[in-house]
Formats: structure tokens, sequence, C-alpha cells
């Protein structure tokens, strides 16, 4: 198994662990059929009956960059895929610190709505106003979401420039409750 391959285990089972402890009944999609298109983890409220799908994205990154499956041209337009009809749930991006040999899994959860906004946004202001279309040398990269985007802390400057965030995204740290109110 790949490093890459043993982390996103590690983040899929931190979450699932974290939704059995909150009552929930969860499986790994990916078990069933590797590397489930659009999600990774299926949750069941049993006192309701409802269901809930979550994509997750890990790293163990000092400053995390968390690679969305997405790619766009130098002119910020995402390519191959609708983020639309390819985003079908809230994301848990589970990022890893690793103290001495001890884990800390840190989470940020965003609704289905804040990811597909926050992606275009970024990727938008990246490649029109964040100067790094002059560095790119290929049309087709991945598209990102550093740490600091995805929490509104901290946001960095990258190239003397500062992304705005002016997105409505509620703190997405440990906010559970943004996949609990699917199932309620």
């Amino acid at each position: 198994m790949t490093k890459n391959v043993m982390t996103g285990k590690m983040g899929e089972t931190a979450v699932l662990l974290k939704l059995m402890e909150m009552g929930y009944e969860a499986f790994n999609l990916n078990n069933e059929i590797p590397n489930f298109k659009a999600a990774d983890i299926m949750c069941f409220n049993p006192e309701t009956n409802k269901t809930a799908m979550i994509q997750v994205k890990t790293t163990f990154a000092k400053n995390p960059n968390f690679y969305t499956g997405f790619y766009s041209d130098r002119t910020g337009r995402i390519l191959d895929k609708k983020l639309e009809d390819n985003i079908i749930c809230p994301w848990v991006f589970v990022h890893i610190v690793d103290e001495n040999g001890v884990k800390q899994y840190k989470y940020y959860i965003l609704t289905r709505e804040e990811v597909i906004n926050l992606i275009a946004d970024s990727n938008s202001w990246y490649w029109k106003d964040g100067g790094h279309h002059k560095n790119a040398t290929k049309d087709k990269q991945q598209v990102g979401l550093p740490i600091g985007w995805i929490t509104g802390h901290n946001i960095g400057k990258n190239g003397g420039k500062q992304y705005p965030r002016n997105l409505k995204i509620a703190p997405p740290e440990n906010a559970w409750a943004k996949i609990t109110k699917l199932l309620d």
C-alpha cells in the first residue's frame, strides 16, 4: 500500500470512528468498490433511517493543501467535469498531526454547497487575481484547497497576493452538525 493510500485510509477510518462514537452506523464505500466515485463513507442513522454520504480528504503535510480531484486550465476553468455534478455530499478534511509518534486528528467539515463555492471561487481567484498564471507551464493543473482557504484563518500570501475568501462559510472546525443535520 502506498503512503498516499495509507494516509487516505487513516483519514477515512478516523471519520468512521468519530461518526460511530456519535451513535451512527457508517462504513467505507471504498472497501466495497475501490475508489468509489464522489464519496468515501456512507453514514446511517438507525433512529431516522436517513443516510448521508461523505467525501474525505486527508494529509499529514505541515502546511496542508488538500487536492480536490479536479483540474483547471490556466484561465481558472474547471476541466473535464462539473463541480455541481461531481460534488454530491459534505467533505471532511482531515489533517493528521504527528507529534513524536502520537497522531492527532483535526477535522474541518464543509457542506456540499460550501465545497462547490470554495473551489469555484478560490480557483477563479488563483488564476485571475492570484498572480499564479505566470508560473504555470501546463494547461491542466490540479486544484487544491490550502487549509487557510478552508478555515479562513491565516489565509497566507502567495506571490504577494492574499486570497480574500469573501464567501460565507460556517466555521468548519469539528463542524459535525453539517453532516448530522442530514441524518436527523
